[in-house]
Order: structure tokens, then C-alpha cells, then sequence
């Protein structure tokens, strides 16, 4: 039994509360297009986004739930799935800013979701593109777990030519397969669901070795945001993987409450066991300890979404790959954000 607190995570749960956060005033004269009736200005550049609502998919959807988390709001992961947390989400903006509250976000809702306080997101790693209005035409079959084959190879290629990880181009859609491209989809805003359709096949066509903060040097880079996690070597990213990290949701252990999450920061690697780590939490695979019981490990579901207590959760293949090739020493920098 380790003297550390492991923590990781078996809750599937919803992620936090929401908070409330005032709408902030003054916006630029030059962006003036009209005033609500509680006197709010509002921004031509929003007339431009289309009307979403409950049920809505894809980027736009995203987009809006990554801007409602900035902003104080709790819409669930940026999944790009407009379900009924976000529909939640939008209609407590909506009473706070005097909107009509029926959960539809149409112009007058896209202005205060643009204008929240601290609500524009950081750079993105990778672009997002216009969302289609419908799925392109595609030669590629659509491919998922247990699809063989030389398309599956294909996308195998050139994920890993990209810098997605997984266990090798052998033609059959794995679970590091399914891994890979739901870290594609969570990278560009896509709904997360392994799957490789035709919207997920226009983009890896299209695919980029993601960028990262870390301009020298190694380092992992976890991000919070997406749910990945990158190897970072030299300035570069060298591989990313599919994470999930502290959940939000509120546990009892020790004798008292705890809240599932995984703090932001940079931190150092400081402990390694290589096999099972059995803490009052569970079993951690191979773990890599970065702060106190929080650990990168390896563990048999890494869902779409966040899910753990607090750990880093990757992969079983993934963390094997991670001590052949000892990408986690002790010291290396562990960037959380």
C-alpha cells in the first residue's frame, strides 16, 4: 500500500455547478448594432452565428459550450453535443442578462455569450472550421470498432504521421484506434464518439501534428479543456493521447468531503511504480505521480468526458507505451491547464 493518496477516478458524472458571473458592460461603440431592453449593446459580429438548440450538434455547438464554461457557466464538455446540461446552461445565462429563457441560442443570445467577462477562450491548439451544414461527400467508408482493412490502415498511417497516438497500422480498428480518433474529434471540436465518419474523415485528410504551449524543451501538457494530454519533446509535440481527467463531482473518503479535480499548474514528475498501485480509491496502472496522490496511469475506460477523481487517465497500451519509452521520467515539467 502506497503512503500517497492514490485518486483516480470510476465515476462517470457530470461536471460542476454552475456559477453565476455578471455580464460585463462597455462594449466598443464600433460594435454597436442595437440595445436590448435592459439596455445591453450588442455586437454586429454576432448576427453572423446560426440559431442552436437543444438537440443541435457539431462545432458551432461546441464553440458556444467552450465559451459558457469561460464564462462562469456549466454546459458539460465542449462535446459538441447540445444536450440538456448546455440547454441548462443557457437558460441561466439567459435569466441573468434579462433574455427570454427558452434555452434557444439565437442572436440576441450569441451577443451575451460573446460578450460574457473572461469568456474568450485561450488560443486554440488547432483551427476549427466552419461547421457544414451537411456531412461532406466522402470516398472513405465510415469506420469503427472492428472495421478491418485497408482503410483502417490508411487512417491508422496518418494519424500516427500526425502525431495521434496509438498501437500500430495493422488494419483493425482497436480500442487505441477508437482512442486516436476520438482525440482528433476532441481537438477540433467534433462530437467525440470514436467514430470516423465522413466529417471526421474531411478533417484527418486534412490533418496537422497538433501545436502546443511549450515552446522548448520537454514537457507533458495536459488540457484540461479537450481531454488530452501531449508528450511534448524538444518544443514539439511528438505524440498526443486521449485523457480523462477529475470529474468535478463531490466524494466522500478519509472521513470527509473531496471535489474530483485536477488542478491546474506546472509540476514535476516525482514517483513511478511500475504495476498495480492499490490506494483507497482503486488500482492505478503503472502510475506516474505529479502532485501528491494525482497521478498519469493507465486504466481500462478513458470515456469522452471527464471521469476520474483527479488522475490523468490514458490508456493501458498508451501507458505501456509511455515506460518503454520512459516519456514520464522523474523531473519532466507536467503542465496543466
Amino acid at each position: 500500500m502506497s503512503t500517497y493518496e492514490a485518486r483516480h477516478a470510476m465515476l462517470d458524472v457530470e461536471p460542476s455547478p454552475h456559477r453565476r458571473l455578471l455580464m460585463r458592460g462597455g462594449l466598443a461603440a464600433a460594435s454597436v448594432t442595437a440595445v436590448t431592453g435592459a439596455g445591453f449593446f450588442v455586437p454586429a459580429a454576432a448576427a453572423t452565428r446560426r440559431t442552436i438548440k437543444l438537440g443541435d450538434r457539431g462545432l458551432v455547438v461546441a464553440g458556444l459550450q467552450r465559451r459558457l464554461t469561460a464564462g462562469g457557466y456549466s454546459p458539460g464538455p465542449a462535446d459538441g453535443i447540445f444536450g440538456r446540461q448546455t440547454h441548462t446552461a443557457v437558460v441561466k445565462l439567459q435569466g441573468d442578462h434579462h433574455l427570454v429563457k427558452d434555452g434557444v441560442v439565437g442572436p440576441r443570445t450569441w451577443d451575451v455569450v460573446i460578450g460574457l467577462s473572461g469568456s474568450t477562450p485561450p488560443p486554440d491548439p488547432e483551427p476549427t472550421d466552419p461547421e457544414p451544414a451537411d456531412p461532406p461527400a466522402s470516398s472513405h467508408p465510415l469506420l469503427k470498432p472492428g472495421s478491418k482493412g485497408a482503410a483502417v490502415k490508411e487512417l491508422q498511417i496518418k494519424l500516427r504521421a500526425n502525431g495521434y497516438w496509438h498501437s500500430g497500422s495493422d488494419g483493425e480498428y482497436g480500442d487505441t484506434t477508437m482512442q486516436a480518433v476520438m482525440t482528433v474529434q476532441k481537438n477540433y471540436g467534433m462530437t467525440r464518439d470514436g467514430v470516423c465518419g465522413p466529417v471526421t474523415w474531411a478533417r484527418i485528410d486534412r490533418l496537422t501534428r497538433p501545436r502546443c504551449r511549450t515552446t522548448s524543451g520537454n514537457a507533458i501538457e495536459v488540457d484540461l479543456t479537450r481531454q488530452v494530454l501531449r508528450l511534448v519533446l524538444n518544443g514539439r509535440t511528438a505524440w498526443v493521447f486521449n485523457t480523462s481527467t477529475g470529474s468535478g463531482k463531490r466524494y466522500y473518503q478519509g472521513g470527509r468531503w473531496h471535489t474530483a479535480t485536477t488542478p491546474t499548474g506546472r509540476y514535476r514528475f516525482f514517483r513511478r511504480v511500475n504495476g498495480m498501485d492499490y490506494g483507497p480509491l482503486g488500482a492505478l496502472y503503472r502510475p506516474v505521480y505529479f502532485n501528491g496522490g494525482i497521478a498519469v496511469h493507465g486504466y481500462s475506460s478513458v470515456p469522452a468526458y471527464p471521469a476520474s477523481h483527479g488522475c490523468c487517465r490514458v490508456s493501458n497500451a498508451a501507458m505501456n507505451a509511455i515506460w518503454a519509452n520512459n516519456w514520464m521520467p522523474n523531473n519532466r515539467l507536467v503542465w496543466v491547464y
